[in-house]
This record gives structure tokens, C-alpha cells and sequence, in this order.
């Protein structure tokens, strides 16, 4: 059977896999004995895709550890982690936009240039 700190840790990694942009870090306060997450950035915590995910977490989490006390909160909570567990985060890739400059070759033809976010001075 698997412990409850296993079962937040597999928890956090599905949620990484599944929400895109989000950081959930984990640990224990130990003065008041609760397994605390905090998720950020805030907007994060109020997406439908994720409260889903959390939502259906907890059902499981407390039919399986019914003597165990969990907080899943945004990062703006007032609660310490004095025990850390761990910490992911899964962040989106950006592209910067694609830039495209018109040149004039010297026969009057146009040509294009594309270029993947830097910006090149040409000179002729």
C-alpha cells in the first residue's frame, strides 16, 4: 500500500503533465501536522482543468488516508512548509513571434527574410 506522501508526489507529477504553466510545491508543517501544496501562479489554481484534477484528488486522497489532513492552496497562503518534499513546475516553450523584413536587392526585387526573434540591421 502506498504511503500519503507517495500518493501527493504521483499527484503533483500528474498535474504537471496535464496543466501547463503551473508550479506546485510540497511539503509538511509539522506544527500542525498537515500535508500542505501550494500552487502557483494563483490563476493557476482557479482553472477548470486543474480544480478537476484537485477536486477528484481529494475524494481519493481521504478515502485513502482518512486520518491525514491535506491543504491544497494558492501561494498567497499564510501557512508555512516546514518540511519540504518537493517542488515542479511545467512551463510552456514560447516561440518569440516570427519577424519578417522586406529587403530591395539591387535589382528592385523583393526578398524576404525570417527571423526567429532577433531583430538583424542589414546594410548594403
Amino acid at each position: 500500500m502506498k504511503n500519503c506522501v507517495d500518493t501527493i508526489r504521483e499527484w503533483v507529477d500528474i498535474v504537471i503533465s496535464k496543466v501547463y504553466g503551473i508550479e506546485l510545491v510540497y511539503g509538511i508543517n509539522s506544527y500542525l501536522n498537515h500535508h500542505i501544496v501550494l500552487v502557483s501562479p494563483s490563476s493557476k489554481y482557479y482553472n477548470e482543468k486543474y480544480m478537476g484534477l484537485e477536486e477528484a484528488f481529494r475524494e481519493e486522497f481521504y478515502t485513502m488516508f482518512p486520518n491525514e489532513d491535506l491543504l491544497i492552496t494558492d501561494d498567497d497562503s499564510i501557512l508555512d512548509i516546514t518540511d519540504f518534499v518537493m517542488s515542479k513546475s511545467s512551463h510552456v516553450m514560447k516561440q518569440e513571434p516570427i519577424k519578417e523584413m522586406y529587403v530591395f536587392g539591387s535589382s528592385n526585387h523583393l526578398d524576404t527574410t525570417t527571423s526567429y526573434g532577433k531583430d538583424y540591421a542589414l546594410a548594403a
